[in-house]
């Protein structure tokens, strides 16, 4: 590379970074990740091996790409860069001319069209084939990995880096480790979020753990064997992707197990059977707000599964009662438990992402119960005191407290 090019490029790298104070951001631009700087500098070499990209002109950039996609320019293989990997070579020389005021325009720098990233719904795993899945398991560890896939849509970087300290299976709920670069934003909306079903996976796990006394130790670790295991160093996101082809191998299951695809299953499901909104789904898988992935990826959800709300409602259909992510037994207390059901009726655990909507409903419900009683009576005080009494109530207590209390009105 240049000297005129590399100081360019490290002009850029310095503007976006959060640890630098002597080059300004642009204005109305936020910093970006370690990750992201580094996938701009690589991407950046690759043209600049070739080219002085302070005095190209857009024609050479065009040259370079379709060399690159091609597989004749020097610093690819033979067999050239795919146009949907080629996209992110073409969007860092748009930053790169974006930020400096070179003859090259951003705007004139081809992009080509992006894959089509739709989910397939038929990719999606039927709940016998997710029963199938987790007997198919091999030991607490790699159903661990599975459980947390399946139940909490994180990607697997997300995962992997989970330490001790970031899980409280006691309250069946976790967060992400905000140290760690790479999650896409997912840091960003970082509060509590629930285990669900994979609760029990890590209650089991911890059991096994080679050292739980450090909180800062990870969560997920090599398994125990002979040699010893370095709990304060996280697993690679291959061994999570292997964790799950050896499940797969293990079953009859032809669809996608990879970890990414276990988080459409979660989206997907969430969505279609369990209605909820886009936004909570959105943040329990890690994206912002303002995120498009609902209305792109998983635009599959609008068509046929609208169509089948529909022909249930007027009874053109039966409906479909069974819930994809409960298990036949809780793995929790070992209750046996019906194809619909929210979270176990004996001990609580949640397996559902819509029980935690369905856990205020009761306290709502609890509370209309006693609407008509008149503001400031004893009885309101009454009312009040039973409000915070219930707030501290199980949620097995719960639950069996309305169905009672719903038996009364009948």
């Amino acid at each position: 590379m240049d000297e005129n090019t590399a100081a360019a490029v490290r002009e850029l790298c310095d503007a976006y970074d959060d640890h630098n104070v002597m080059t300004s951001t642009p204005e109305g631009e936020g910093t970006r990740t370690p990750g992201t700087i580094m996938s701009w500098l690589y991407r950046l070499m690759q043209f600049a091996r070739e080219r002085d990209l302070t005095t190209a002109t857009v024609d050479d950039l065009k040259q370079d790409i379709q060399a690159m996609h091609d597989g004749r320019h020097p610093t690819v293989k033979d067999s050239g860069i795919q146009k949907s990997t080629l996209r992110s070579y073409q969007a860092a020389l748009r930053k790169f001319y974006g930020y400096h005021d070179y003859a090259v325009d951003p705007s004139d720098i081809p992009m080509f069209d992006q894959k089509d990233s739709h989910v397939n719904p038929g990719d999606m795993l039927t709940k016998e084939e997710i029963h199938e899945a987790r007997e198919a398991c091999g030991g607490p560890r790699d159903k661990l990995i599975f459980q947390l896939l399946l139940y909490t849509g994180q990607r697997r970087e997300a995962l992997r880096t989970l330490r001790l300290k970031d899980v409280n299976p006691q309250e069946g709920t976790y967060r992400l480790n905000p140290n760690v670069d790479g999650l896409k934003g997912a840091s960003d909306r970082n509060g509590t979020r629930p285990l669900l079903g994979a609760k029990a996976a890590v209650q089991n796990w911890l059991e096994y753990h080679p050292d739980t006394s450090d909180p800062e130790n990870y969560l997920i670790t090599a398994k125990p064997g002979y040699s010893a295991v370095d709990p304060s160093e996280p697993v690679s996101g291959e061994t999570i992707r292997q964790v799950m082809s050896r499940i797969k191998k293990n079953t009859d299951i032809e669809k996608p197990m990879h970890p990414h695809a276990m988080r459409h299953n979660f989206v997907t499901i969430a969505a279609r059977d369990y209605d909820l909104p886009h936004d909570t789904i959105k943040y329990l898988i890690g994206h912002a707000a303002d995120s498009q992935v609902m209305e792109t990826t998983y635009s599959h959800l609008s068509g046929d599964d609208h169509v089948q709300r529909a022909e249930e409602a007027w009874g053109i259909r039966e409906p479909e009662n069974d819930s994809p992510l409960t298990p036949d037994v809780c793995d929790v207390c070992g209750n046996s438990l019906a194809p619909d059901a929210k979270a176990c009726s004996r001990c609580g655990n949640v397996f559902t992402p819509d029980a935690q909507a369905a856990q205020e409903q009761i306290q709502d419900d609890l509370k209309q119960s006693y609407a008509e009683t008149e503001p400031g009576s004893d009885q309101q005080e009454n009312v009040d005191t039973l409000d915070e009494i219930i707030a501290d109530l199980p949620a097995d207590k719960k639950a069996k407290l309305l169905e009672a209390l719903s038996d009364d009105d009948e």
